[in-house]
């Protein structure tokens, strides 16, 4: 059995806002599976099975082409969100 971590960078284009760039999710995952399957002289075809752990929180919006739209917000934005004020109150909110 073998790990790999690889760290990835954060974005802070303004206050309260964390952002991450999915290809960066993309590359460090790459990187953990190729390091693990050197380090740990593993043959892909031998693998029962992988785990991955990483970033959270966050919903990537893809256009028409399926390419990022924006860089998703992170679980760690502390941004007010303008409907979960109205979404928390649930559906007698709606009403009104």
């Amino acid at each position: 059995m073998a790990s790999a971590t690889f760290e990835y960078p954060l974005s802070s284009p303004r206050p309260g806002w964390s952002e991450q760039d999915p290809e960066d999710w993309w590359q460090a995952s790459a990187r953990s599976v190729r390091k693990v399957l050197k380090d740990g002289k593993i043959k892909p075809a031998s693998g029962a099975g992988i785990g991955l752990s990483g970033q959270m929180h966050g919903s990537v919006f893809l256009d028409k082409n399926h390419q990022v739209i924006r860089p998703p917000c992170c679980g760690t934005t502390s941004e007010p969100q303008p409907n979960a004020t109205r979404s928390n109150a649930g559906p007698a909110a709606d009403a009104s």
